[in-house]
């Protein structure tokens, strides 16, 4: 059904309509819902799949600006929403408890990458993975594992070491920025390690640390991820950015993956240090850079990327 909608798209000509949400079931019968954000031609295309971070939102509709640049530079964005969620989101969604993992994003990226093999006539087999926050941390893990992948743009993800690890550079960062004592910093470590500890021992959905939507079940699949291991050993590029005022993840593990791939003599890496730039690459004035820093860096790497490397396929 979905091969003959988009089929109808383009052979009508209409293959400048925006987008189109489509569903596939798991293999538990629950849905993933996902849009495709179609290319402005009828030619052949690739994906650049954007990886949201997480909150429990919908995804599939945010960054529509961003979506409209890469369709004008006959680009198809690909974006899944996460367990239980179909639409926008007023009180998070059990099912979203119950399934939400690093571990079932990567699941449902891997199965509707599989199917849309079939079913997305034009797309040229080459994906481009673009992740902010934990949206990166999933395209670090998803990149090398799948063969199409063409890039990864990985925005305030750290990945030079564990998730944990990162955390324990945060969280005193984060509280001395709120003014806590030192006495306030060391009780919220020791609740944090007592938390990674009960979550890999006991990785209950119902329990939640850290927001009501970061269950222990998400705890546990995210605590020692690590994707510089598997990024440090693919010969693809890779644009790393990471403002150096983020509170909620360490410039210092994205700096350690530049370090790693410099010690290896790897030059697929291209790392922007964005001076004075938060979580949400907003400036010191609260005014968000990301429109700027996709314009003025996003755009021209994929564009020299698709230029250079983007093939026909074997469709």
């Amino acid at each position: 059904m979905i091969h003959k909608i988009l089929c109808v798209f383009i052979s009508l000509g209409l293959h400048q309509v925006y987008g189109q949400t489509l569903q596939s079931r798991r293999g538990d019968g629950t849905l993933i819902t996902y849009r495709l954000s179609l290319a402005n031609t009828a030619a052949q295309f690739p994906l650049v799949a954007i990886l949201t971070g997480s909150e429990c939102y919908s995804n599939i509709n945010r960054f529509e600006w961003a979506k409209k640049k890469f369709a004008n530079e006959n680009v198809t964005v690909l974006s899944l929403e996460k367990p239980g969620i179909s639409g926008p989101v007023e009180n998070c969604p059990q099912e979203y408890l119950q399934l939400n993992s690093l571990d079932q994003r990567i699941a449902d990226h891997l199965q509707i990458i599989a199917e849309l093999k079939n079913t997305l006539p034009g797309w040229n087999r080459q994906i481009v993975w673009m992740g902010g926050s934990e949206g990166a941390m999933l395209g670090g893990v998803l990149a090398p594992i799948v063969p199409e992948t063409l890039g990864a743009v990985l925005i305030a993800g750290g990945g030079g070491m564990t998730f944990e690890d990162e955390l324990l550079i945060t969280i005193p960062r984060m509280m001395r920025e709120q003014k806590a004592s030192e006495e306030q910093i060391s009780v919220a470590l020791v609740e944090f390690n007592n938390m990674a500890k009960e979550a890999r021992a006991n990785p209950d959905w119902t329990q939640s640390w850290g927001g009501d939507s970061n269950t222990f079940k998400w705890w546990k699949s995210v605590l020692d991820v690590k994707p510089v291991d598997a990024l440090s050993q693919v010969e693809f590029p890779i644009l790393m950015i990471h403002g150096d005022a983020d509170l909620n993840s360490a410039v210092e593990a994205s700096d350690l993956m530049a370090v790693k791939f410099s010690q290896l003599g790897k030059t697929n890496l291209e790392y922007l240090r964005l001076p004075g730039l938060d979580h949400g690459l907003r400036d010191k004035t609260g005014v968000s850079q990301m429109d700027r820093v996709v314009d003025n860096n996003v755009m021209p790497w994929l564009q020299n990327l698709t230029k250079n490397r983007i093939t026909t396929g074997d469709l």
